[in-house]
Order: C-alpha cells, then structure tokens, then sequence
C-alpha cells in the first residue's frame, strides 16, 4: 500500500481538482488488492469513472439495482456498454425509466445497445426517445443523435455539442481575432513517447505521412514540443491525466499559432491536403470523408480567413466534435 504522503503529493502535482480521480484511483487499487475502501457501490462507480471495466462490472453485479439514484442508473449502463453486455444494458435502461429515473445519458445508452444488438426498428424508436428528452434541442443535437456512422460513446459527444453551443457566440468572437502566425504550410503529428518507439501501425502511417508531406510534416514529441508552442502547467498535467483530451487541445493551440493542419498518428494520408485545403473550406464538412484531415478543426485553423469562414459555419463546430479523433 502507497504511503498516504504520496497521495498528497500527487494531488500538488495534478492539481487540488483532480482529488476525486486520485481518489477513484485508490480505491480500486484497493479493491484490486482485496482490501475494499468503502461500499460495493462505491467501487463500482469509481471504477467507471476511470475506466476500469472489468472491476467495475464486477462490482455492479453486486449491488441492487433498485437502490440506485438516477446517476447511478447512468454509471451503471455505462459500463455494460463497456463491457459489452449490452442486453443487460437494455434492461438496466428499461427499469430506470420504470423508476423514473431514467435520464438522457440513459436513453442513449439504450439506444446504443439496441444498434449494437443490430434492433434496427427498436434502436431508432430508443433513439428518438432519446431527443424527446432534450429541452428545446438544436438541429445539431438532433443530426448528431440521429447519425448512424458515430452511435458508439454518443452521450459523451453530445455534451461536448451542447457545451458548445452554449458558447458559441464567442467561439466566434474568438475566432476574429485570430492571427496566425505561421503561413500554414506545415502538417502536425504527435506521439508522445516518440516515434522510434511508436506501435508498428504508428509507423506504417508516419512513414506514409513523410512520404506525402516530406519536409512539411511536423513530427512532434513531449521532447521537441516546447519548440513549437508553449504548453502551460495545467495543460501538462492534463497530459498525465486524459492523454486523449491532451491531444485535442494540443492539435487547437498549434493550428491557432501556426496554421496549416493536425494529422493524427494513425491516419494513413493518401494526398497532400495541405494543396487542397480551399476544395475542403467550400464543402460540407459534414460530408468530408477525407482521411488525410484529422477533424474539421484542422482545416479551420488554415489561417485567420479560413477559421473564420468555418467558425461562422454552425456546421463546423458540430462535426469538429462529432468526428474529431
């Protein structure tokens, strides 16, 4: 068992906000090692919040189900998601709406289980069930939920939709002022650990990349990084934390400084997108399948003109959080 001073160690260094991961942390590191801190309940909620599935699951096998609160009723079905059960994943959602209890993370969940259960009439009545329950939705939200190609995680990507909505006036705003400070001519790739040590399918595509792209590619690491944007300290630890999430805001902060696009490692580029980024500013982006473009947002940071072009799109903020990688 870790030593408690190093528990508050690590809440210095990550941060007095991240305490509940620290904490969710712990307490299925315990549970691993048959020492329980707190109620089978709690273990299993911990455990799906990070992600733990197996442990999870194992733990929610345990505990009643008509106890839970309408919270709970989500973590639950999140994690028979995760762990593929998904006709449990049905049942749970069915007697959470019997309980009332049953919210829109829920319905979503359904739904996902149904399509994966491929019950295609059942999956789109639990679907527009699903957007009944949305107050005064967007047409954004209602294309997002009602798009077959990305039903998997889709409650995660609709807050994304809704947060940003909210504050999409400024979003544009922000956008005006943009100043680019780079011409855009380079493309971005990021492993962290570096590339030499990178999964094989990491370097099939990198390898692709530097075909296409030659010296405009960008390969960038936790090394060189500081070279080509300054990375705060929150940002850092967010690196630790989320790697995911660390990527994102990454892929936003260089294209806002420098221009030109975000590859993602395993994008295996058949063209050079960086002479054809007008062909994708004058599209749909909605309909873009192009693999050589990370995301939308790529293409939007080309340069102050380009971003505020699709910023002014409702469209590019919907599917730069529906598709991004």
């Amino acid at each position: 068992m870790r030593n408690p001073g190093d528990y508050v160690r690590g809440l210095r260094r990550h941060g007095w906000s991240s305490f509940r991961i620290i904490a969710d942390r712990s307490i299925c590191s315990l549970a691993e090692s048959n020492l329980r801190l707190g109620s089978k309940r709690s273990v299993a909620k911990a455990a799906t919040r990070i992600f733990r599935w197996p442990l999870a699951q194992k733990f929610w096998d345990t505990t009643r189900i008509d106890l839970l609160s309408a919270s709970e009723y989500e973590l639950l079905v999140t994690s028979l998601l995760r762990n593929k059960r998904w006709q449990d994943a049905v049942n749970v959602a069915d007697f959470a709406e019997l309980q009332g209890l049953s919210g829109l993370k829920v319905a979503l969940a359904k739904a996902e289980a149904l399509w994966q259960l491929k019950d295609q009439s059942a999956f789109e009545e639990a679907r527009e069930h699903a957007i009944d329950k949305l107050t005064n939705p967007s047409a954004a939200a209602i294309s997002l939920i009602r798009n077959e190609n990305q039903v998997v995680n889709i409650a995660s990507r609709l807050e994304l939709l809704l947060a940003t909505e909210e504050h999409l006036d400024a979003i544009r705003a922000k956008a005006e002022t943009l100043r680019v400070e780079g011409d855009g001519s380079k493309a971005f790739v990021f492993w962290n650990s570096g590339f030499d040590s990178a999964p094989g399918i990491v370097s099939t595509c990198v390898a692709q990349q530097r075909k296409i792209y030659g010296d405009r590619l960008v390969q960038l690491t936790a090394k060189n990084l500081h070279e080509h944007i300054d990375v705060p300290n929150p940002l850092k630890r967010v690196a630790k934390l989320w790697p995911a999430n660390f990527s994102d805001a990454l892929r936003v902060g260089l294209l806002a400084k420098h221009g030109g696009l975000w590859l993602d490692a395993t994008v295996y580029t058949t063209e050079n997108s960086l002479e054809h980024q007008g062909k994708y500013l004058a599209g749909d982006f909605s309909s873009s399948t192009t693999t050589a473009l990370a995301s939308p947002l790529g293409s939007c940071s080309a340069s102050p003109a380009a971003t505020r072009r699709a910023c002014s799109m409702q469209q590019c903020s919907t599917t730069g959080i529906a598709t991004g990688n």
